[in-house]
């Protein structure tokens, strides 16, 4: 067996190799211009107010991953999927297709929204709840839906130097915004709204419009398709829906308990670890592309062997970054928010030891995906999520809220190697092939 470095070596000469590389730069640029938004809304804000900014925004994500109908996945394996066959003509009607699902689910969502408005915003916005906000975010889900979908085709047709492009420009629109209309929460989400969705529509005019003409008579509806995109999402949707929930239930109940100013300090020191965990977020989507074409070649030697090259580089840059983050918590808080938020030091370290499982979790969920019809993410949400509950409704200060989010995601971690391993082993005995 060569030595892990020439493994790593070569697999970085690869086309893989250069999709990585283009993604992980661009998300280097995409995280400092996460930063720099940070920066301005936590100085315009203040610690209470950019805890309401947070709780907005995870509300509105929320609310997105539902309208979105997990297209953001289903877009990306089929276009991958249908490419490989050489399928072109099916290929070409998906993201149509996908945002037709968009559609009726946005339509869902302004019928609750109509029906049970005061229950709604209690439930995305807490103390927070008011019309205005609730309308906000509901404008922003739309948009962020729309910006998930036609940027998953992109993936799905491996055009990675122009998905990371387009994020590039999104998050400069978005720290213009943040600029422009950073003081108050509902300004700075309504710009951002409408940055997606102008932007989401003029991709899709531009890549897609006028395939539209050719889908009524490609008789792709009544082979299936749309069940298909729409099955398959639906799961997928719910687990993004549970990680969004998992992301403001807890900020919720920890305002609730221990006060918005907490909630605040939380919320800055979270976001220094979540500032890290994109690295691995956008770089594994290249897996759901790669693998999905594989899967459906049925080479799962291959897979496996991407897998364990990209193992070691996802544990080498998550160690880096823990050690950068624990060992100067009090720079990046300063650096990256104001001073107010120094009594944030203790969560910074805590939650920073959560890197390494969180980014072997991420590992393996594009993967998963590609191979497996059966939702093991969200089954792997649900644990970490209850997880991570059970320990914060037991929890007895501030700092054992970090403990309970470093102890979930080091459960979802191991059980995401295992869940993987598991898969690979039933999908070898049921081809007859042998995975080394």
């Amino acid at each position: 067996m060569p030595p892990i470095k020439h493994v790593i070596q070569k697999g970085l000469k690869s086309r893989l190799g250069k999709d990585f590389a283009y993604t992980f730069m661009a998300q280097v640029i995409v995280m400092i211009a996460a930063v720099a938004i940070n920066k301005i809304v936590s100085h315009m804000l203040g610690v209470e107010g950019y805890a309401e900014y947070n709780i907005a925004r995870r509300g509105a994500n929320m609310l997105a991953f539902f309208v979105s109908g997990g297209m953001g996945i289903a877009v990306t394996r089929y276009i991958a999927i249908n490419m490989g066959k050489g399928r072109t003509f099916a290929t070409a009607q998906l993201l149509p297709l996908s945002y037709i699902i968009v559609g009726l689910y946005f339509v869902i969502l302004l019928l609750a929204a109509l029906l049970f408005p005061q229950q709604m915003m209690g439930l995305l916005l807490g103390q927070h709840a008011n019309i205005t906000l609730f309308v906000t975010v509901i404008c922003y889900a739309l948009g962020y839906a729309l910006n998930m979908v036609v940027i998953s085709a992109l993936r799905g047709y491996g055009y990675f130097r122009q998905y990371n492009i387009v994020q590039i420009i999104i998050q400069s629109m978005l720290i213009l915004c943040a600029i422009a209309f950073g003081h108050s929460v509902v300004s700075l989400l309504m710009a951002f709204s409408v940055a997606y969705t102008l932007y989401s529509v003029y991709l899709f005019v531009r890549t897609t419009a006028w395939r539209l003409t050719r889908l009524a008579h490609s008789g792709l509806l009544r082979r299936g398709f749309f069940r298909k995109l729409s099955l398959y999402g639906m799961p997928r949707m719910l687990f993004n829906i549970v990680v969004a929930s998992s992301q403001l239930v807890p900020l919720l109940l920890i305002e609730h308990k221990y006060g918005q100013y907490y909630a605040g300090l939380f919320s800055g020191a979270l976001a220094i670890q979540l500032l890290i965990t994109p690295l691995f977020d956008f770089t594994g989507t290249v897996f759901l592309q790669r693998v999905s074409i594989l899967a459906g070649q049925k080479n799962y030697v291959q897979i496996k062997k991407m897998i364990r090259i990209a193992f070691f580089l996802f544990i080498g840059v998550a160690t880096l970054g823990l050690l950068v983050v624990y060992t100067l918590p009090e720079l990046w808080l300063q650096l990256l928010f104001t001073k107010e938020f120094i009594p944030a030091t203790p969560l910074v370290r805590i939650l920073a030891l959560s890197l390494i499982p969180r980014a072997v979790q991420i590992l393996h969920t594009n993967p998963l995906d590609a191979v497996a019809t059966f939702p093991y993410n969200l089954l792997l949400i649900i644990i970490w999520y209850a997880v991570y509950i059970v320990l914060i409704v037991t929890s007895k200060n501030i700092e054992a809220c970090a403990w309970a989010y470093t102890i979930a995601t080091a459960v979802m971690g191991g059980l995401s190697v295992l869940f993987w391993q598991w898969t690979l082993s039933r999908i070898r005995k049921k081809s007859s092939i042998t995975v080394s």
